[in-house]
């Protein structure tokens, strides 16, 4: 976790570049989609006007994603457990167990998961890497068939389409306006999704800029979920505490 943290740390450092480790690239090949644009190296943003800064991610895995429709997205194969890291005003991680994350615990007052936040999609489609901005929202984890559906909606490669300033998702964005037309070592950025597009071995990255208010009050499901970080306070009882523990105050 440790390193999770680093590596989330320099992702969004003034003038980081991540794009062999988040946005690895592979062998140049015809784009998977129309309408593209290439990437090839990531830059934070600034928060601008009144949008809100990210001040934390829930990271999802998933070893297959496909686009059903134009509004649902459907997750295989997602572990147990997702993960998320608070930058701001005090670093934390901790993780969900799936079927809390996945579900109305997270929604916020009006009603919106996470409320309707933005998300950086990456995954290989026939073997290469591409990226996809998008807004997801209403969550139906079904455990029968351990399938996770989310309503989701593409959104434009350009700042005024992203509700957060400072996310992982803006991050992408940074060289898009003198993008080059070498694409030999960059990677794509999907602006639209056809039905039936499948991404593999994918991660969501999702940006929010109140991580706080779903992480601050464990509910049982998500402690359930929280990984063990060792703080050295054990107090004879063999528990070490974890970052996130309500049990913990640091």
């Amino acid at each position: 976790m440790t390193a999770l943290l680093c590596f989330i740390a320099a992702v969004l450092a003034p003038g980081a570049h991540a794009s062999r480790d988040l946005l690895a690239t592979s062998a140049p090949a015809p784009a998977p989609m129309t309408m593209t644009a290439p990437v090839a190296a990531m830059a934070p943003a600034s928060a601008s006007g009144s949008r809100p800064a990210a001040n934390g991610v829930f990271i999802v895995t998933i070893p297959k994603i496909t686009f059903s429709n134009s509004t649902a997205i459907n997750l295989s194969g997602v572990p147990n457990v997702t993960q998320w890291v608070q930058y701001t005003p005090k670093p934390a991680a901790g993780s969900f167990a799936k079927a809390a994350f996945f579900s109305k615990e997270l929604a916020a007052a009006d009603g919106k998961w996470i409320d309707g936040p933005q998300a950086l999609l990456s995954g290989f489609v026939n073997g290469n890497t591409s990226n996809m901005l998008l807004q997801l929202n209403a969550p139906i984890y079904t455990a029968k068939t351990d399938m996770v559906t989310l309503a989701y909606k593409v959104l434009p490669a350009n700042e005024s389409s992203l509700s957060t300033a400072s996310g992982i998702a803006n991050s992408v964005l940074g060289t898009v306006a003198s993008q080059s037309t070498d694409s030999s070592a960059s990677t794509q950025l999907l602006t639209a999704a056809t039905p039936g597009l499948t991404l593999y071995n994918a991660t969501l990255f999702i940006d929010t800029p109140d991580i706080g208010k779903y992480t601050s009050a464990a509910t049982s499901g998500e402690k359930a979920g929280l990984i063990r970080v060792p703080l050295g306070y054990s107090y004879g009882y063999g528990y070490d505490y974890y970052v996130g523990d309500p049990y913990y105050y640091p």
